[in-house]
């Protein structure tokens, strides 16, 4: 009896491992400062399965993938990118009565305002070729990552 008790509670604990996929978190930074709004995605350098995140204000992510949430393990390529959308204004000089030269009224020019998207990252960082990380087949796993410019 005590000998099938003991092979009962090996049995029990060999199978403790993580069998499901390893959650996979982590904090971005700019320069040391939070990288809010990053989108970062590990691509496997095989064959496997994508994960991505969004930052959030403080610049953590936690990967989500098709097997839930995180990662099978294995080695990763991390490919991280974002971008500001910023307003680029037209200032066409008024004529008279507040109306530029095609006639257009200083309210009719505002609403033709156009958004002007940035690279607020460099793209090296988006290209995989940067960043690696190795997911291990445990129940979580932190990876940061700091861009060391603007």
């Amino acid at each position: 009896m005590f000998r099938f008790a003991s092979c009962f509670f090996l049995l029990m604990f060999a199978s403790c491992g993580s069998s499901g996929p390893t959650k996979v978190s982590g904090r971005v930074t700019q320069k040391g400062e939070p990288a809010p709004n990053v989108l970062v995605v590990f691509a496997p350098t095989g064959s496997g399965i994508t994960g991505a995140a969004t930052t959030d204000s403080n610049g953590n992510y936690q990967i989500g993938s098709s097997v839930g949430n995180g990662l099978p393990p294995g080695s990763y390529s991390v490919k991280l990118s974002s971008s500001e959308v910023g307003v680029a204004e037209s200032n066409p000089s008024p004529g008279a009565g507040g109306r530029d030269s095609l006639g257009e009224s200083d309210r009719s020019r505002s609403s033709k305002t156009q958004s002007k998207v940035k690279d607020a990252i460099p793209a090296m960082y988006g290209t995989g070729e940067f960043f690696k990380a190795t997911v291990e087949a445990k129940w979580s796993q932190s990876f940061d990552f700091d861009i060391p410019e603007k």
